[in-house]
């Protein structure tokens, strides 16, 4: 999140609609905002949805997100997934 607030990708967001999803899981909260004039939504779930949500993104506005769920949008998942391919090739090397 800091790194969004230095580059100053920080958008608030409006509700539009919240609705049912599942049982359970609270109500779903849809939410639109505009980063150089293109518009986006997101959705979080809650019971009590605020009239306007700050939202961080650190490269891509269409991923911006809640701070606490920040890290999970914005990493860099095909590196990651590079990694572990390698650990599983070196391990099965070892193996065999």
């Amino acid at each position: 999140m800091r790194k969004a607030i230095e580059q100053g990708h920080v958008v608030t967001a409006i509700f539009v609609k919240s609705y049912q999803k599942e049982k359970g899981n609270g109500r779903q909260c849809d939410y639109k905002y505009e980063v150089n004039g293109k518009t986006y939504r997101c959705s979080i779930f809650s019971d009590n949805p605020p009239r306007t949500l700050q939202l961080y993104y650190v490269r891509n506005p269409k991923n911006a997100n809640i701070a606490t769920a920040i890290n999970v949008s914005e990493k860099n998942w095909f590196l990651r997934f590079a990694i572990i391919a390698a650990i599983i090739i070196i391990v099965a090397k070892l193996l065999v």
